[in-house]
């Protein structure tokens, strides 16, 4: 898994500590680029996983680094390798070197960044040649980023070489994933160190290449090159520079004669006067470096450059010619590189020429040109015009002007029939211009309404405007087709406009006929089922919204209803709809409930009826309640009568009478019991106020013998569930004594 963990970086790559103490020389390593070669090493397979450090690796010989004498080094996963057996495995990117009390210290980076050696590729280390001069390969190949997902791998060798302890880092090829990367050395306290230039704490790939790095040798080291031009003009500002010096504490320039500049840092910037050598040392802590490192700068002169022939003023259209003097090559202001030039200006301004000498100085020369403008004549008024309109047109931009009419007034009006074209010619002093103007003229629209010329009063006509682009009628609508509610004669009118903005415009008169008033008779409430008559007056016919075309209709709705009727009169004009709401009421829900469906003859029952507020009975009673004692299976009707509405509804119910003559015998025991539920849906009990033994027979009504029983107990549990609903009787013989009781089964 790849690591994100960011390294606190130190100090800059380019910038070296200041007040560095003067160190011995074999503390200061000089870097330089050399052709890479990368030596073939079978050696010592290193096995490391990710952000790992190896054990000790034998060097083979004895190495002196920044002054200290190593005969092991340390391989990191994260390419590089150290001489500190402590030193850590450095995840996961390069930090900026120097670095002081950075943990990666005392190390040799050959690319110092978060590597993976468990997604591939090996690392070897070798000894190889024969003392004093031999060699220890450290060589990386096809090692890929961490972690198996980084861009391609990375390839090259470390080179420790003995007795000059001379340093080389060769690369093959060094991807990048992004994240920063190192390739250089630095010393345990992280205080000294030397990158490879551009590969300092950056983002950098490298292909075949190698650098050297080699201890100092003999005094305070003199800067290296000084970088900058060497041919130089006058007054030109340049920037020269030497590379940064380890434990330089300023630079001393020195500038020729007439030269303005100072600076203690690598880097000066001057304005050179004349040819002269310039020169730098830098001081350390331990001295001043000599010889001191120089450069020969010559300074040329600048040409002195003019631009002769053509004449200062010049009027539009007329070509002059500019030559430029005193240079080698020139450049016009106008973008042109020959010279002479041919311009034909249209405007005043300033033309320049930059004159290059054979050194490549410079020198810069003007040459103002005016013209003289001609008149700029311009034609103002409207080119549209309608017919029968007139049009004023003013030239301007000149001092005076002769019209194509011959008049010569800045302004004229016209009242052209027919589109014309008007020309003006404007004079300013010898320049003259002319302008022309066309004028169109356009026809006005003819304007005509279509529609009726009768409406209702009412009721809405609809009008339709022709013979133009848009529309503006008397009622205020802006539409091409208006419909108006009139309810009074009327004539309207409407203007029409063209796109060319010519108007036209057209009346229509309306009479208006009057409109029927219909009323409408009938009940406003009625019962669910009932029938009643609706009648409509006032109109000469009509039209209904259940559809019907006649005066009256006959309606039955089950629930509350509105009805409209529309009536048209004898010219046609229909009047606003007329609505009858009509209430319908429920009817009660009335039914009966019976003491019992079914008696024996000469038994009485009650009926109950419920539902309404006033009942009448077939029976001829008008209470809520009626006893009846048929003697034959009898149909008995009610009618329940809701007092507020006046629905009424009619049921019945019908009494079954039974003979009930299977049973002859009735005798009473001689105590007390009760029988429970009675009726019942076949299941109920008897009790007694004394325990005995007793038999308990039930028969149906024709006497026959359907349940029997025998209990000893105050309490007998009977169900002839399974039996049909009907009347049975109960037989109870309890010794001597017998009880008969009727049962009525029912669900």
């Amino acid at each position: 898994m790849k690591k994100f963990i960011l390294l606190l970086v130190l100090c800059l790559s380019v910038v070296l500590v200041s007040a560095q103490p003067c160190v011995s020389n074999c503390s200061l390593y000089t870097t330089q680029s050399i052709p890479p070669n990368i030596i073939p090493s079978a050696g010592t397979a290193v096995t490391l996983s990710d952000d790992q450090v190896s054990g000790a690796c034998p060097i083979g010989f004895t190495f002196t680094f920044y002054c200290n004498a190593y005969t092991n080094f340390y391989i990191s996963s994260n390419g590089f390798i150290s001489f500190n057996p402590a030193v850590s495995q450095g995840c996961c990117s390069g930090a900026s070197i120097p670095a002081p009390g950075n943990a990666v210290n005392n190390m040799i980076a050959f690319s110092w960044n978060d590597l993976y050696p468990p997604g591939g590729g090996t690392i070897r280390y070798q000894t190889i040649g024969v003392a004093p001069n031999r060699i220890c390969l450290i060589t990386y190949s096809l090692i890929p980023h961490c972690c198996n997902n980084g861009p391609a791998f990375n390839s090259g060798q470390i080179k420790l070489f003995e007795t000059s302890n001379t340093i080389e880092i060769h690369s093959g090829v060094i991807t990048s994933d992004g994240s920063n990367a190192t390739q250089g050395i630095m010393n345990g306290p992280g205080t000294l160190a030397a990158a490879v230039p551009g590969r300092n704490g950056q983002t950098w790939t490298a292909t075949s290449d190698a650098y050297r790095f080699t201890v100092s040798t003999g005094g305070p080291t003199a800067p290296g090159p000084i970088l900058g031009l060497s041919s130089l003009c006058i007054g030109a500002s340049q920037v020269f520079s030497v590379t940064p010096m380890v434990g330089a504490t300023q630079y001393n320039w020195t500038l020729p004669g007439g030269w303005t500049g100072a600076s203690t840092t690598n880097t000066i910037l001057v304005t050179p006067s004349a040819t002269g050598v310039l020169s730098v040392t830098a001081t350390y802590t331990c001295g001043t470096s000599t010889p001191a490192t120089t450069l020969n700068v010559t300074v040329n002169p600048n040409p002195t450059v003019t631009i002769s022939g053509g004449n200062t003023a010049v009027c539009p259209g007329n070509s002059i010619t500019l030559t430029g003097n005193g240079a080698n090559t020139y450049s016009w202001s106008n973008g042109q590189l020959i010279n002479p030039i041919t311009i034909t200006p249209t405007v005043s301004g300033t033309y320049s020429v930059i004159g290059t000498s054979v050194a490549g100085c410079t020198g810069t020369a003007t040459k103002d040109i005016t013209v003289t403008p001609s008149p700029t004549v311009i034609i103002t008024g409207t080119d549209q015009i309608c017919f029968g309109q007139s049009v004023v047109l003013t030239a301007i931009g000149a001092v005076s002007y002769t019209w194509s009419n011959g008049s010569n007034n800045p302004s004229q009006s016209f009242s052209p029939t027919v589109t014309t074209t008007y020309s003006v010619e404007g004079f300013a002093g010898a320049c003259t211009s002319s302008a022309i103007i066309t004028v169109t003229v356009n026809p006005n629209p003819t304007v005509t309404i279509v529609g009726s010329n009768t409406a209702c009063a009412g009721n809405p006509i609809n009008l339709t405007a022709n013979g133009a682009n848009s529309y503006t009628w008397s009622t205020g609508d802006l539409t091409s087709t208006i419909s108006p509610v009139p309810f009074g004669n009327i004539t309207y009118t409407v203007y029409g406009d063209t796109p060319a903005g010519c108007t036209g415009f057209a009346t229509h008169a309306v009479t208006v006929n009057a409109s029927p008033n219909v009323t409408v008779s009938g009940p406003n409430a009625m019962c669910v089922g009932q029938t009643i008559t609706l009648s409509a007056l006032g109109a000469n016919s009509y039209s209904w919204s259940n559809g019907m075309p006649s005066q009256t209709i006959v309606i039955s709705p089950t629930t509350t209803t509105s009805y409209s009727v529309y009536g048209t009169s004898i010219l046609g004009c229909v009047g606003p709809p007329t609505i009858k709401n009509i209430i319908v009421n429920p009817v009660p829900n009335v039914f009966i409930a019976a003491s019992s469906q079914t008696i024996c003859k000469g038994e009485m029952c009650t009926l109950t009826g419920n539902g309404a507020d006033t009942y009448s009975w077939s029976t001829g009673a008008l209470t809520p309640t009626a006893n009846v004692t048929p003697s034959t299976t009898t149909n008995y009707t009610v009618t329940g009568t809701n007092t507020t509405t006046g629905c009424m509804m009619t049921t019945n119910i019908q009494i079954v009478v039974e003979l009930c003559t299977g049973i002859d015998k009735v005798e009473m025991l001689s105590e007390n019991l009760k029988v429970y539920p009675n009726p019942n849906n076949g299941e109920f009990k008897i009790e007694f106020t004394k325990s005995k033994s007793r038999l308990v027979f039930v028969y149906d009504l024709i006497g026959k013998e359907v349940y029997s029983k025998v209990s000893d107990g105050e309490l007998i549990h009977v169900d002839i569930q399974q039996l049909n609903d009907g009347i049975y009787f109960m037989k109870i013989v309890e010794g001597n004594e017998n009880v008969i009781i009727k049962v009525v089964k029912q669900k």
